[in-house]
């Protein structure tokens, strides 16, 4: 995203890109819980298959401007050599420690709920497959919301509160 919009609007494309692929989780499953009950699993999985070929022939057809110092730099990188690096640079920095551990902690510990959403709507609310497509958008709507405020407040205030706010929030 970087190599697209430069330093001075990265903010706001992280968000722009969060808010697309939220938008996607948000609105993917009410849709497939339409298909499903209207043309079945495998009606569904064809749809699916179709979206991801063509989403797949429009990102080849991106072009990522690349400087020639882009270029001999990714040369010269190896792939363990960069992973260390990253390491590395994580390990030096707390600021960036403490974030990577506020994303991964309500991942390990709240994202587990998608597992048994599929037999409390069957099972508790008696939904059906629509009713379930339903419960996996709204946390794709909650995401696109914090995608959102993350673009308009970004650089306002003290961004570590709003993260952890955002983690509370989500579990």
């Amino acid at each position: 995203i970087s190599d697209l919009v430069g330093d001075r609007l990265i903010v706001n494309a992280v968000a722009l890109n969060s808010a697309v692929l939220n938008m996607s989780r948000s609105v993917g499953p009410a849709i497939a819980g339409i298909l499903i009950a209207q043309v079945t699993v495998g009606g569904a999985y064809l749809v699916q298959g179709l979206l991801y070929a063509s989403a797949t022939l429009w990102t080849m057809q991106m072009r990522v401007p690349e400087t020639s110092d882009q270029a001999r730099q990714r040369r010269e990188v190896q792939l363990w050599a960069g992973l260390r690096e990253g390491f590395a640079f994580i390990g030096g920095h707390r600021e960036i420690k403490m974030v990577l551990l506020l994303a991964l902690a309500p991942l390990m510990l709240a994202q587990p709920y998608t597992s048994l959403l599929p037999v409390f709507a069957t099972d508790e609310l008696s939904v059906g497959s629509e009713g379930l497509g339903l419960l996996f958008s709204a946390p794709g709507i909650g995401a696109v919301i914090g995608a959102f405020s993350v673009a308009t407040f970004g650089r306002v205030g003290n961004r570590g509160t709003f993260m952890l706010a955002g983690a509370c929030v989500f579990g």
